[in-house]
């Protein structure tokens, strides 16, 4: 595929971005949708090379408001996803941001400490969540 194809396929390098992250939000809310009750570091698995991807996107967003719309937009929808399942948009805010939180951590200490650190993150907001209802 060449440079030309992509772009005209996607309209940018950012259109690319975009659908990526499009697919890998979707492949995680099957993901969580077959959870059951397994540590949600195993149900839905670090991916390294999606975290740096995202990361150079949110950087991007951050220097561009259209982008910044476009990203908002993909992560609003993916925290509905979320919000129904927990049933507070607040919580599924926190959610999401402890995945993020815990995917810099595996980047920078490792995955394992990353998933640990995400599991324990999402157990105490979880069952935090449960006590205060």
């Amino acid at each position: 595929c060449t440079k030309g194809a992509l772009y005209d396929h996607f309209g940018s390098k950012a259109g690319l971005f975009l659908a990526l992250l499009d697919q890998q939000f979707a492949s995680r809310i099957e993901q969580a949708q077959r959870a059951d009750h397994q540590p949600p570091s195993r149900a839905m698995p670090f991916d390294r090379e999606f975290a740096l991807l995202f990361l150079e996107f949110v950087c991007a967003a951050g220097r561009d408001t259209k982008l910044r719309r476009r990203l908002a937009t993909s992560l609003h929808e993916l925290r509905s996803h979320t919000t129904t399942r927990v049933g507070s948009p607040q919580l599924a805010a926190a959610l999401g941001a402890a995945a993020n939180g815990a995917s810099i951590e595996a980047l920078i200490f490792g995955e394992h400490e990353g998933a640990a650190t995400f599991d324990l993150i999402l157990a105490s907001l979880l069952s935090g969540a449960v006590t205060s209802t």
